[in-house]
């Protein structure tokens, strides 16, 4: 055999490993949030610095079909009281009605609606619903790596980013005689180990 025809043949093999491995990764998982993130970023003082926070309990579903996009979906249900920026009394004035008004609207939901390839990486077009609006978002994510299970099964990282202007979402408090002292735009960051449901 020449040394394209072992080229191409290793190169036919690798690709058939590949979609051997998608395949036997197919199927429902669910983030084990002890050891997930949601995490999130908005400049101060005219963005000459930037605050962050998180929130600590969430909930996130995914159908994940490596082979087939048209079979993929992600849900996440955040629980806003689980607001953590580490100051206590900052967070409870996030909580309340100025800000995501917890106490009306408690979830923040995605939803995906398509999941499409973008490179290495993915696009999943959804859903956001936060304060009682709901506006189409692209979360552009990938899979970070996995970690067998035994019995055929597999731990699965994924890795996503997005961002928004908060105003969108009634989100628009700002410090009295100061139009820019919080930033609009959030920057959100996702890191999720999925687990077989």
């Amino acid at each position: 055999m020449t040394r394209k025809l072992k080229i191409t043949a290793l190169t036919i093999g690798l690709g058939a490993a590949a979609l051997v491995l998608a395949d036997a990764l197919a199927g429902a998982y669910v983030g084990d949030t002890q050891h997930s993130q949601v995490s999130f970023s908005v400049p101060v003082a005219g963005g000459i610095a930037h605050l962050g926070g998180r929130f600590n309990r969430f909930d996130v579903s995914i159908n994940y079909s490596p082979n087939d996009l048209s079979k993929a979906w992600v849900k996440a249900v955040i629980d806003v009281k689980s607001l953590d920026t580490g100051i206590p009394g900052r967070d409870n004035h996030t909580l309340g009605r100025d800000g995501f008004w917890a106490a009306k609207y408690p979830n923040i939901i995605f939803q995906s609606t398509k999941i499409v390839k973008n490179g290495t990486a993915f696009d999943a077009f959804g859903n956001l619903s936060l304060k009682g609006v709901t506006k189409p978002i692209v979360i552009h994510f990938r899979q970070t790596g996995t970690r067998p299970l035994g019995q055929k099964l597999s731990l699965i990282g994924f890795e996503g980013d997005f961002n928004l202007d908060r105003r969108d979402y009634g989100l628009r408090w700002q410090f009295p005689g100061s139009s820019d002292w919080i930033g609009y735009k959030i920057d959100a960051h996702i890191s999720i180990l999925a687990r077989p449901q």
